[in-house]
């Protein structure tokens, strides 16, 4: 509950001091009929003595001196010679307050109001204690005494309301809100008070009339109108709250916030056409800023499917935003996400090339363009930019995978295994990334025929994830192409074709591995098997079948494939010889 203070408070300690410097030692206490029921304080002759007085001086000096303990002392010294004195008793509670000893405190203050039970400042200090400690209930009972005795002092209506709103007494506290209006006229934060307890309360024809006050004081107040046209939308009448709106904009009419407003009312009032127009509105205007947009279009983005009509309103306010906030990275990073969903990786990569060139120091922008770019085969751009990442984002590991297989594909062997080692041991809990390195260390190392290197990072690779294909696959054929260790190489590439009996490539592999071991027959079949799946395309493959029949004796047949190998433009550099031998 939202409590409100009163800025116009009394210099209080100034008028304690000159209060009790003025009247304390001639001041005879009267015995009405209260007191003499409360307590059996007589003042004595020690009242007006030096001793009492300079005690009461010491104490006074040592407190404003703030050393509290001396100063406890001295006015002990004064009760212990006046018993009961008030105004002491009162110094005392100050001195304990201030030690942070509130039961003590408590008990001295409320043996001076047991005495003198009309006194303001002995009250105040009560109620303050009473605060302190939490008794909300007392504290309003001494602030409501407070009110009577002292009607012109506002600031204890005030602590009156926030104590019964302590104590959740909503209609109390109203209460005392009008007594305050009626005593010092129209106040704004009074109202606004009013109005949140109404509305709290749910009486909202009474929070209208308060909030119809403010728009009535200030009637060019957009805030105001604003707390109207929430009342209406919480009843939902959405109409009202429109045209609140609309009332609004005619006081402001180039603010954002109100057509965002409005858009949230249209929509809530089943009118979509009308709630997107108000957002273009917004995103048009360059004083929403880039935050707030964004935040809307990630929430089109949770609740809206790839090509549906949110995601084409999405795509309609990105153009905008782009109008709007040209060179604020956060527009192209979102609008590149948006067309990656839309299957539109073209453009995407555009708008994340736009978003580093502003900003480059986000890192998931980076990573999105790595991966659009990878699948692409924009080979030279994703060398480029992998190797820009890499000097931005040196504990990424992502940037230095993306460079290795880049320059891998562009042959550029040194760089690549250079990139993968550093990059291999930034890798943290990720074995399918770590795995991926060792893979492509293993290609790198292979084609700089470094082949027990090669072979060590295949085989780490394998440790990791025992079913890589592409691992195994690539492992066996390299082996099978140097000769060496077939066994190990059969046996990885039937693996594969195991799991894949119609995948032309790991047919391919098997089918080379059997030829190297002389198993020609065998090499046959696995080949036929892969031409029936798409192998008459692939210029290896027909090669590795006119191999085989020319091994098998089957030299025309061999011949005719060797052409067609030729014809595909992807043969070995050793076709023309073999099509040159098989001519004599």
């Amino acid at each position: 509950m939202e409590i409100i203070q009163n800025s116009k408070i009394a210099g209080v300690f100034l008028s304690i001091l000159l209060l009790s410097s003025c009247s304390v030692f001639n001041k005879t206490t009267k015995k009405d009929k209260t007191t003499q029921n409360k307590t059996e304080y007589t003042p004595n002759d020690k009242l007006n003595s030096n001793s009492f007085k300079s005690a009461y001086f010491d104490g006074l000096k040592h407190k404003s001196l703030e050393n509290w303990d001396k100063a406890l002392s001295s006015f002990d010294r004064c009760l212990e010679m006046v018993p009961g004195h008030p105004a002491t008793l009162y110094q005392k509670s100050l001195v304990l307050t201030e030690k942070n000893d509130y039961e003590k405190a408590v008990t001295s203050i409320q043996k001076a109001i047991a005495v003198e039970d009309t006194n303001r400042w002995y009250l105040d200090h009560y109620a303050d204690l009473l605060k302190r400690t939490n008794d909300y209930k007392k504290a309003g009972e001494t602030f409501k005494k407070l009110t009577e005795l002292n009607p012109g002092q506002i600031r204890y209506y005030y602590e009156l309301a926030n104590m019964y709103l302590y104590e959740n007494k909503v209609d109390e506290a109203l209460v005392v809100y009008d007594e305050i209006e009626e005593k010092i006229g129209f106040n704004a934060d009074i109202i606004k008070q009013k109005y949140k307890l109404h509305s709290k309360q749910g009486n909202n024809k009474k929070a209208e009339e308060e909030v119809k006050k403010l728009i009535e004081n200030d009637p060019t107040n957009a805030n105001y109108r604003g707390m109207l046209a929430s009342l209406y939308r919480s009843r939902g009448e959405y109409e009202k709250a429109i045209e609140t709106f609309k009332k609004l904009r005619d006081l402001d009419p180039d603010n954002p916030l109100i057509a965002l407003s409005l858009a949230d009312y249209y929509e809530e009032a089943g009118k979509d056409a009308e709630a997107f127009e108000e957002r273009k509105k917004a995103f048009a205007n360059p004083e929403l800023d880039i935050d707030s947009k964004v935040k809307i279009l990630l929430n089109y983005y949770r609740v809206s499917d790839p090509g549906d009509q949110l995601a084409q309103k999405s795509l309609e306010l990105l153009s905008i935003l782009e109008e709007s906030h040209p060179d604020e990275a956060k527009t192209f990073a979102i609008y590149g996400d948006f067309l990656i969903r839309e299957g539109n990786a073209e453009k995407a990569r555009e708008k994340y090339i736009k978003s580093i060139a502003l900003d480059s120091s986000r890192f998931l922008v980076w990573n999105q363009l790595l991966i659009i770019e990878s699948e692409l085969n924009e080979t030279k751009s994703l060398e480029e930019h992998s190797a820009a990442a890499m000097e931005l984002f040196p504990s990424q590991p992502i940037s230095f995978l993306m460079n290795g297989l880049s320059n891998l594909q562009l042959e550029n062997y040194d760089r690549a295994a250079f990139a993968l080692e550093q990059g291999k041991n930034l890798v943290v809990d990720n074995q399918s990334l770590q795995t991926q390195f060792y893979s492509s260390l293993g290609d790198a190392y292979y084609n700089l025929e470094k082949y027990e290197k090669a072979w060590l990072n295949y085989e780490n690779a394998l440790k990791l994830n025992p079913k890589n294909d592409y691992v195994l696959n690539n492992y066996a054929y390299f082996l099978s192409l140097r000769k060496e260790n077939l066994d190990r190489a059969k046996e990885m590439a039937s693996q594969t074709v195991k799991r894949h009996p119609t995948n032309p490539t790991y047919l391919d592999t098997y089918a080379w591995v059997l030829y190297q071991n002389g198993e020609y027959q065998k090499a046959k079949t696995h080949l036929e098997t892969a031409l029936e799946n798409g192998g008459m395309s692939q210029g290896e493959i027909l090669e590795h079948y006119g191999d085989v029949l020319n091994k098998l004796g089957q030299k025309e047949e061999a011949r005719k494939y060797w052409k067609k190998a030729k014809d595909t433009g992807a043969a070995s550099d050793q076709i023309d010889e073999k099509l040159t031998q098989s001519a004599q």
